[in-house]
């Protein structure tokens, strides 16, 4: 099936915004981590 360029953006948009969720939820669940350096981690899911 062929779909339009818009719409496969945004499933992969969908997609990737997702898996920063799931990677942020991960990183707060870190035991041992400070708040810092959970902030840090986080900082980077968003800006990479």
């Amino acid at each position: 099936m062929i779909q339009p360029a818009t719409q496969v953006k945004t499933d992969a948009r969908i997609a990737v915004n997702d898996k920063a969720r799931e990677a942020i939820t991960n990183i707060n669940a870190t035991p041992g981590a400070t708040r810092e350096e959970k902030q840090e981690a986080i900082n980077r899911v968003q800006y990479t």
